[in-house]
Order: structure tokens, then C-alpha cells, then sequence
């Protein structure tokens, strides 16, 4: 019962993250492989970008999104076994700690992430690069420029989110207290013609 009960949860919890995955797979036709040279040069032109550590940011963020569903699954298991004695909250602590480990441990053993990403992204890479274009891209990133490139542009992207946001800034709290003032006055309008139920009792007396 606790075993068909654990293995249920997992199954909840899992599909949370992957039903629109599973969904597409459903409805797709098998996409072709592409051919062992396209392999070797997708695999080389991942490998600039570091593409281990991606894959090891990949699994923690969805392992960090699954864990988050965790005390409602444990707060519905709870309801599920119909426990009539009180649970302490020490006691639904130590009961998330040890489901997560045996969750990470069971998603270690049981799912090949390599295997599952580098086959998505053959597929991926196979649909929007030719053999040549990948060829030229590998050539370019390894250049000098290319190196650089791969330096500089997170933080450029980083430099050009925080130049747009103080700009952006003053000019959306303007915005933000005019609608306020308009707002306001129009609360103000609505409710001076009415009278309140106060003035009303004055008036009549």
C-alpha cells in the first residue's frame, strides 16, 4: 500500500513538469535522426557552451519546480490515510525531507538526463541547422570574436536589462501615480454625488 501510494505521488509529481512534453510526443510523427557526422557536430558545437554544466542547471531547475508541488502532495497524503491523531509540523518536516531524498535518489537512478537531452537536442539542432551552418558556427565560436562573443554577451544582456529598467523606471512610476490621480478623482466624483447615509439622517431631521 505505502509502495503504491509513494510510486502514485511520483507519478503526480512528475507529470506536472512533463505533460506538455508528453502531450507534443503523443501527436507528432517520429522525427528523423540525423546522420553520424551531424552527431559529431552537434555534439562539438554544444561542448562550447559548456553544455554539462547547462544540463546540470537543467536537472536542478526541474528538480527545484517538482520539489515545489511536495507539502501539497504530503498535506494531501496525510488526508489520503485518514491519520486521526495530530501531526506535528516537525513531523510533516521530516516526512518532506525523506520523500525528497527518495525522490532524488529514485530520479538519479531512473532517468537518464544526458541521454534524454542530447537526444532532444539532436533532433532540435538536426530541424534548424544544416551540417554546414553548424560547421560555420563551430568555426566562428572558436575564433577569437566567437570566444569573446560567448564572454561578453551574458553580461550584456545583464548591463542592457538593468540600463533599460532605470530608464523604464521613473517613467512607470509616473504612469502608475497618474492613473492613480485619474482614478481617484473619479472616486472622489462617484461618491460626492451621493450623499451619505449620515448627511441623508441630517438632511431628514
Amino acid at each position: 500500500m505505502k509502495k503504491s501510494l509513494f510510486n502514485k505521488l511520483l507519478l503526480i509529481s512528475f507529470l506536472s513538469v512533463l505533460s506538455i512534453t508528453f502531450a507534443q510526443e503523443q501527436t507528432q510523427a517520429p522525427t528523423p535522426t540525423p546522420s553520424p557526422e551531424k552527431k559529431e557536430l552537434i555534439l562539438k558545437f554544444m561542448a562550447i557552451f559548456d553544455n554539462a554544466n547547462i544540463k546540470d542547471q537543467t536537472v536542478n531547475s526541474i528538480l527545484r519546480q517538482i520539489k515545489g508541488s511536495f507539502p501539497k502532495i504530503i498535506e494531501n497524503m496525510f488526508k489520503d490515510l485518514s491519520i486521526t491523531q495530530p501531526v506535528t509540523e516537525e513531523q510533516i518536516k521530516e516526512c518532506y525531507e525523506r520523500f525528497s531524498k527518495a525522490f532524488a535518489e529514485k530520479f538519479s537512478k531512473e532517468i537518464d538526463f544526458k541521454k534524454i537531452n542530447d537526444n532532444t537536442n539532436f533532433t532540435l539542432y538536426d530541424k534548424y541547422f544544416t551540417e554546414t551552418e553548424l560547421d560555420e558556427m563551430i568555426k566562428f565560436y572558436n575564433s577569437p570574436a566567437g570566444k569573446k562573443s560567448i564572454e561578453t554577451i551574458p553580461q550584456l544582456l545583464k548591463e542592457s536589462m538593468q540600463q533599460t529598467t532605470t530608464l523604464l523606471t521613473p517613467k512607470i512610476n509616473d504612469m502608475i501615480n497618474n492613473s492613480l490621480s485619474d482614478e481617484k478623482e473619479l472616486i472622489k466624483q462617484k461618491y460626492a454625488a451621493a450623499p451619505t447615509p449620515v448627511e441623508s439622517d441630517k438632511k431628514s431631521n
